[in-house]
């Protein structure tokens, strides 16, 4: 009912002024751990509010549902802002404090570390190494470097295939130079699905980077499914008639001989796209850093104007072509217009 609009929007601001003063009176630890954590008995705040989260970790149902409905009064609130602050250093109340060259030896050290610290993980969850590895910021920092390395191996096998072009020119390429990376892939694969299975699956797409996950690892298992899909009919057709024209296609021919739909073009053009949208998911990391985070956010707000400012200049540049068209039309197949001064 758009007649009705300045009154509803009237009334989404109190409420939203509501929300923001009634956080502002709580005057101890656990008035706001009430206000945060409990919700109500409707379906999708039960939803919310049954979601496993880490040991000591609190649930703050109520923040992710505001996040959800865009409450950014109550979000931004300096109570929340202390709460999340303090969950996410969890025992290392120092992180805050720290100069930056320190944030960035630790962070070195766990990139360099980082398979040794997962084994660590995988053999003793329980030990102090272990617990320390819950916290968030270092599970931040965990996942950041394995997205690193993640993306190293990626240039690692695009170097290969361009010093070691000539093995690659057929199908006599090995399976596992092309396909390290499909260990990582297995492992997002694995996380996604326990996202899915902790947030669910409406929350879970509400968030975009979310959907751009899916469309990376869906690209990536196409094209390990093609690989692999030319190597199982080259053995199958090879095991049955080795002397078969199918047996020579898949395994020996080259590739000007290959045809325009082979599974391996695909394969290669899908590995490609994805290797594009991999590093481009690398601004999700860009976020937690306090100035390029909102310089992310500026960027984002400045492309919405400037769709909006092409949207208007094709109406003007369609508009203008459609007069030149006009104009010109009757000179399509003269060499010259006229005489000079005249056109």
């Amino acid at each position: 009912e758009p007649e009705f609009k300045p009154e509803y929007l009237s009334l989404e601001v109190l409420s939203q002024e509501f929300a923001f003063e009634l956080l502002g009176m709580c005057r101890n630890q656990s008035e706001v751990t009430a206000v945060l954590n409990d919700l109500g008995d409707s379906e999708e705040e039960e939803e919310l509010d049954s979601q496993a989260f880490e040991e000591g970790i609190p649930n703050l149902a109520r923040l992710r549902l505001a996040v959800n409905y865009n409450q950014k009064r109550f979000v931004a609130h300096p109570i929340c802002q202390q709460v999340l602050s303090s969950i996410w250093c969890g025992n290392l109340s120092g992180w805050r404090g720290s100069n930056t060259l320190w944030k960035v030896f630790v962070s070195c050290s766990i990139f360099l570390t980082m398979p040794l610290l997962c084994l660590v993980y995988w053999i003793a969850p329980k030990s102090r190494v272990g617990k320390m590895l819950k916290i968030p910021v270092i599970k931040f920092l965990l996942h950041s470097a394995s997205y690193l390395w993640f993306l190293i191996f990626l240039l690692v096998e695009s170097i290969v295939l361009e010093h070691k072009h000539h093995i690659f020119l057929g199908r006599s390429q090995p399976m596992w130079e092309n396909s390290l990376h499909m260990v990582w892939v297995a492992g997002f694969f694995w996380y996604e699905c326990k996202e899915v299975w902790i947030e669910g699956l409406h929350s879970y797409l509400l968030d975009l980077w979310n959907c751009l996950d899916i469309v990376i690892l869906s690209l990536y298992l196409a094209s390990f499914a093609l690989r692999v899909l030319v190597s199982g009919r080259g053995h199958l057709h090879c095991l049955d008639a080795p002397s078969s024209p199918e047996c020579y296609y898949f395994t020996r021919a080259g590739r000007h001989e290959w045809q325009p739909e082979d599974p391996q073009f695909v394969a290669e053009v899908l590995f490609a796209v994805t290797s594009m949208l991999s590093f481009t998911r690398l601004a999700y990391i860009l976020p937690a850093h306090e100035s390029l985070g909102t310089l992310q956010i500026s960027i984002g707000k400045m492309i919405d104007d400037m769709i909006r400012f092409m949207f208007i200049l094709m109406i003007i540049l369609t508009a203008f072509l459609c007069g030149l068209n006009n104009t010109y039309v009757y000179y399509q197949e003269s060499q010259r217009l006229g005489k000079y001064g005249l056109a």
